[in-house]
């Protein structure tokens, strides 16, 4: 993983992000543009989330939607 920042992204808007490593995921939203992430604890038991929309992983994009605590305990959803 890589820092937001150094990503060109901007850094989340929530969950008190250090700029430890971010794991990033890519996808196309369906057509109805509904997706449920939902993290679950392992190894990582505090997380938070952002989505962003870009056009491909290497072009910021904007924040759609940030998650601290939305899961159950302390993960994102």
């Amino acid at each position: 993983g890589s820092s937001s920042a150094n990503n060109g992204f901007s850094t989340p808007s929530c969950a008190s992000y250090s700029s430890s490593p971010d794991v990033w995921y890519k996808f196309t939203a369906p057509s109805g543009g509904i997706v449920t992430i939902t993290l679950t604890a392992g190894s990582l038991t505090d997380s938070g989330m952002s989505l962003y929309s870009a056009t491909n992983c290497s072009t910021p994009g904007s924040e759609l939607y940030c998650d601290d605590d939305g899961g159950v305990g302390l993960m994102s959803e």
